[in-house]
């Protein structure tokens, strides 16, 4: 799933913030956002570099001028099986595959109703026909053109964004929840003050493991009907990051050299495995300590990432460094476990 932002549509027809133009494609991507529709941003440049390329939906919002190059690009793209779903501002030399209808502001004054014949009993006032919010408007579009959520979540308000990470998917989970303040909101068009918020994560699937890397703690999920829920509490712009694996993360094991010598190399390994002592197929974040003999941080302390099961930190030891006993100390940050190694440094 793609969205274009067209520069040739800004400059030549005024859309976008180029100039002071209208803002609908930022409301495009904000209804994205609370319809938990994850996009990418695509640009015309990007477009002969394989842009489309594994792409199922193309989204153009204002995007009625475009270079001819990039019509051809994409009519192509339509038929090797590509979808656009496009506002009713798209470029005359496209066809959309499903359209909305783009918001659109009139300073012009109300025109007073013609006068017509009878008493005003007799007029009865034309009912308007009720219109979905964008996000579920856009929602229901993109599900009939075959997108279909990986995970979704039951308040708009909640911006998720998945990143897939070998077997596993990382998803970060912030709460938007927001009404007016007293800095710049007094006149309630600026939401500035955050809120906080429970919401429920639908993973639509009957088993996955669940790790919260914020907290370094194991999520047991909730079946209902629908599969496995999450319930989550979140205070003001607070975010998750949550590891979403088909695997369970069951043992960590650390590798230290028990001796090591000045001027030399000394070879530290942190291995995450699962089931069947297989390698973790994941990315999993670590917190390395590393500490001299006088306590002091070394070479390669702090955080990292064990992909696909292996970590190896090659300590290089300069001639300098404090003799005696160095402390190794690794906490994976999905479970919560720990283990920790010394090693003798010897000049």
């Amino acid at each position: 799933m793609v969205l274009l932002e067209s520069f040739t549509s800004q400059v030549m027809a005024g859309r976008g913030l180029y100039r002071g133009g209208s803002s609908s494609t930022l409301e495009a991507w904000q209804a994205l956002q609370h319809a938990h529709i994850q996009t990418d941003i695509l640009y015309e440049d990007s477009l002969a570099e394989g842009g489309l390329d594994d792409r199922q939906i193309l989204i153009m919002p204002d995007c009625d001028v475009l270079p001819a190059s990039v019509v051809d690009q994409i009519r192509k793209w339509q038929e090797m099986g590509g979808k656009v779903l496009a506002d009713d501002q798209l470029c005359p030399a496209l066809k959309a595959d499903a359209t909305w209808s783009a918001p659109t502001v009139s300073n012009a004054p109300a025109s007073a109703p013609p006068e017509v014949a009878g008493t005003a009993a007799d007029v009865v006032p034309a009912q308007a026909s009720p219109s979905l919010p964008l996000p579920e408007k856009l929602a229901g579009l993109c599900k009939d053109l075959g997108w279909l959520p990986q995970v979704s979540c039951d308040s708009p308000e909640v911006i998720l964004h998945a990143s897939q990470t070998g077997e596993a998917v990382c998803l970060f989970v912030i709460n938007d929840r927001r009404e007016a303040g007293s800095y710049v909101g007094q006149h309630g068009l600026v939401k500035e003050a955050g809120l906080p918020l429970s919401a429920k994560l639908n993973l639509g699937q009957d088993k996955m493991n669940v790790y919260d890397l914020t907290h370094a703690s194991f999520l047991l999920p909730k079946r209902d009907d629908s599969g496995l829920v999450i319930p989550l509490k979140l205070g003001p712009s607070e975010g998750r990051v949550l590891l979403l694996s088909p695997s369970p993360l069951i043992e960590m094991q650390l590798d230290v050299p028990e001796t090591a010598t000045r001027g030399n190399v000394a070879e530290v390994r942190v291995k995450l495995m699962t089931s069947g002592g297989n390698p973790m197929p994941a990315a999993i974040p670590v917190a390395v300590s590393i500490r001299d003999a006088d306590g002091a941080p070394a070479e390669f302390d702090g955080y990292h990432v064990v992909d696909n099961g292996e970590l190896v930190l090659r300590l290089d030891l300069a001639r300098n460094e404090t003799p005696g006993t160095w402390e190794v100390q690794v906490r994976e940050l999905a479970s919560g476990m720990e283990a920790v190694k010394w090693m003798q440094v010897s000049p």
